[in-house]
């Protein structure tokens, strides 16, 4: 079971970079959300996000079957 946490958080991470990515006027502070440079921020950071999420699994799927 505790193999799976990574497995969960990684997937929760790529989760949220998705709508970020997606959505990222919506994802933005409300008093932020005029701000093309800030919503344009927000976008590049779900990227980020996606990646770092989707290392994480690879990683744990690693080490579980490695």
């Amino acid at each position: 079971m505790y193999d799976m946490i990574p497995l969960f958080c990684g997937g929760i991470i790529f989760v949220l970079g998705l709508l970020m990515v997606a959505m990222p006027k919506q994802m933005t502070k409300k008093e932020m959300r005029d701000d093309p440079a800030v919503v344009e921020k927000t976008r590049k950071s779900g990227m980020i996000e996606i990646v770092c999420g989707v290392l994480i699994i690879l990683i744990r799927l690693a080490r579980i079957f490695l």
